[in-house]
């Protein structure tokens, strides 16, 4: 790719028009967003020190992130290669063992089953840490295991009434509640786990579905048309022999892209970052934006309270968000 076409695909980037950008670790490196909401590393990084300014990319601007590592043995073997060819021209003996020690660090890091945050903040020499951040992969773990036989036996139950007829979707739908056509040609909306988990989602709620047959609590057919049946164990389950014990889903919750005030906020952002030429970041911070749509400040004081808003911010853009802002409440009668 050229000079030309990276600096345009960056820009794309920075202006928030385009989500998603691939990129080397040293380019990764330049790109100054505080909005980022996910680092994934394709590969593992060589040491820690590395991998920790890498990741702290993502959520600078005090929002949810995630940094995510996918790595598996051959992507291991490649960096010890490199390692090892890198030091076939160094005069220090020891560089490939001091490389070796550092990436081996890496590695333990990867394996860790407490806190990832606590071994980290040790590793650069902090002393006065907790052993529990809360927040991380691991510590999360214990809190978020559930006991999910509730949702299992209303769903054996739906399979059962529904005398093994229905494939994920249509089993979701009806459990659900969700009266369309095909529901009521069936007669499904007559059976009485008929809407018995509408306050589910249906993503979570087919998810589940396949986890069952993963655990061969249901069976699915073969077939152009799968439908679910009953699996072997499903009667121990209702019995309440068995308990479908389950780590919770771990999601960062960004409902508040979806607020249509914040979209509406978004939108202004853009078109005065287009305008003036600068990153959307630059006039408000995602968080900023999220607060006003929360908030909803009618009037200069208002604004002000709001983290990220000065009385220069507010000289310079405050008019035309509070603009924005009222325009939307009167339209939607808020």
């Amino acid at each position: 790719m050229s000079k030309e076409e990276r600096d345009k695909n960056q820009k794309l980037f920075l202006d928030d028009d385009v989500e998603i950008m691939v990129a080397t670790n040293a380019f990764g490196m330049g790109i100054n967003k505080s909005n980022i909401r996910y680092v994934i590393h394709a590969n593992i990084p060589a040491d820690l020190e590395s991998y920790y300014q890498e990741a702290g990319r993502a959520g600078r601007d005090g929002g949810p992130a995630e940094a995510i590592l996918i790595y598996n043995e051959k992507d291991r073997d490649i960096q010890r290669y490199l390692m090892e060819k890198e030091a076939e021209g160094k005069k220090d003996k020891n560089y490939l063992n001091k490389r070796l020690k550092n990436f081996n660090k890496m590695l333990e890091y990867t394996e860790l089953k407490t806190c990832y945050r606590e071994y980290i903040l040790k590793y650069f020499g902090e002393k006065m840490i907790r052993n529990y951040c809360g927040y991380c992969e691991n510590c999360k773990k214990e809190k978020n295991i559930k006991d999910f036989s509730l949702e299992a036996k209303k769903i054996i139950s739906g399979v059962g009434r529904a005398k093994e007829s229905l494939g994920i979707s249509t089993l979701a739908n009806m459990l659900m509640g969700k009266a369309d056509t095909k529901m009521l040609n069936k007669g499904l909306d007559k059976i009485s786990t008929f809407g018995i988990m509408r306050e589910d989602k249906q993503e979570w709620i087919e998810s589940f579905i396949n986890y069952m047959i993963s655990e061969k609590y249901l069976v699915q057919s073969a077939g152009s048309f799968p439908v679910l049946k009953l699996g072997k164990k499903y009667k121990d389950i209702l019995n309440g022999n068995i308990k479908v014990i389950r780590k919770e889903d771990e999601k960062i919750d960004f409902d508040y892209y979806e607020n249509n005030l914040f979209k509406e906020l978004n939108s202004l952002r853009k078109e005065i970052s287009k305008k003036e030429n600068i990153a959307p970041y630059i006039i408000f911070s995602d968080m900023t934006l999220i607060e006003m749509a929360e908030k909803k400040p009618r009037n200069r004081w208002d604004m002000l309270k709001i983290k990220g808003i000065g009385n220069q911010k507010f000289k310079s853009y405050g008019e035309k968000f509070l603009e924005r802002i009222n325009n939307y409440c009167m339209e939607e009668r808020v």
